[in-house]
């Protein structure tokens, strides 16, 4: 078997895309290889929470595509962003995205958080590319973007 095909060749080709830090008494900052449609690298904050974890976008993802969760309320957007949410077990608090992990799903948990990450950031790109033409409203343009995600999930 060589290093391509070598299972734990290929697992530690991708552990080293990913960079863990020590961020305060007990929290980490976990580096992925995922950008925001503005260049900034997803970083995900992990602080315990009883016998799981908490992820948190440290409130990246709405300063990042220069928004408040309460300026995007009610938009046409809205709905699509609260299926996200909904489908990913995420909050919202105080322009904040997070969510509880058990510790035996955590590898998991944190892509699939990346991913909902990514897919936020989409419709608000969306939102944001839309409110500077004429507030034209197209849902069938916002359900392509998210489309690709519907297809797409990790699993253990």
């Amino acid at each position: 078997m060589n290093s391509t095909t070598n299972p734990e060749a290929l697992r530690s080709a991708i552990a080293q895309a990913v960079e863990v830090q020590v961020e305060g008494e007990q929290d980490f900052r976990v580096h992925v290889p995922f950008w925001y449609s503005n260049g900034d690298e997803i970083t995900i904050l992990l602080c315990p929470n009883g016998d799981g974890w908490r992820l948190s976008d440290n409130g990246d993802t709405l300063f990042n595509a220069d928004v408040r969760w309460e300026d995007v309320t009610g938009s046409t957007a809205s709905s699509w962003l609260q299926s996200v949410l909904l489908t990913n077990h995420m909050v919202v608090n105080d322009d904040v995205l997070s969510k509880r992990s058990p510790s035996t799903s955590l590898g998991c948990e944190v892509f699939e958080f990346a991913a909902a990450l990514l897919e936020v950031d989409r419709v608000l790109t969306w939102m944001r590319g839309r409110s500077l033409e004429a507030g034209a409203d197209d849902a069938s343009e916002l359900k392509s973007l998210t489309e690709l995600s519907d297809h797409a999930s990790i699993s253990d």
